[in-house]
């Protein structure tokens, strides 16, 4: 992997500085209504996106598969506010090789790889509380896994996050255009997942302790 170094400081950077992980509720989807709430969230946030079809659907084959799991995030009154779907690249291939070649964008030492994907983030003053607290259950599983990498496909509008998150480029493999989202081009981008307390603490993260020094219980996968 590339040297890595901090982007240059956003009003939306230092937004997702101060989120606090303790104003957050995280758990996995399990029942039907926890799905119909999967679905709706997507729905919301994806709908947005010019060019997406509102009518779905918002769920597929992969959603209750073994291969895969999602996560719903809560702000402390109970809102849900953000969707993101883990999927475990131990048991088959990664959804991403839809799109690409997944083996150009890794090296063998980057595998077994998890891939996070269907992301959904509605508008609110606590979204980014949630979000990042959904991305923290989300990694602490990959990592008790012993799993190596995560990989995501960005489009333009979320690449902030991922760059604030300290995501590296897949470089030209992994361009592609993105039919659920309306065929917007989207980078899949990568993250070391046993390594990234100490590539984290080199860059001064400020999210660093509330990943890794603090507990969360409210934080459940």
């Amino acid at each position: 992997m590339e040297q890595l170094v901090q982007s240059p400081r956003s009003s939306r950077h230092e937004r997702y500085a101060r989120a606090d992980l303790h104003r957050a509720i995280v758990r996995r989807a399990v029942s039907d209504a926890d799905w119909d709430l999967v679905a709706q969230l997507r729905r919301d946030g994806f709908s947005r996106v010019p060019g997406v079809d509102d009518s779905g659907p918002w769920l597929d084959e992969l959603d209750r598969s073994p291969a895969a799991f999602s996560l719903l995030g809560f702000s402390l009154d109970g809102t849900p506010l953000a969707t993101m779907r883990v999927q475990n690249g131990r048991h088959g291939p990664l959804e991403l090789n839809r799109f690409i070649d997944v083996d150009t964008v890794l090296n063998p030492d980057e595998r077994p790889a998890a891939q996070f994907g269907r992301l959904s983030v509605l508008r609110s003053p606590e979204n980014t509380h949630v979000m990042f607290a959904v991305f923290k259950t989300a990694w602490q599983w990959c990592f008790q896994e012993g799993l190596q990498t995560i990989i995501i496909a960005s489009p333009s509008w979320s690449k902030s996050i991922y760059d604030f998150i300290l995501f590296d480029s897949a470089g030209e493999a992994g361009r592609f255009e993105h039919h659920y989202a309306g065929g917007a081009v989207h980078e899949t981008m990568k993250l070391p997942i046993q390594s990234l307390e100490p590539l984290w603490r080199s860059c001064d993260m400020p999210l660093a302790d509330q990943f890794f020094a603090m507990q969360h219980p409210m934080l459940k996968s």
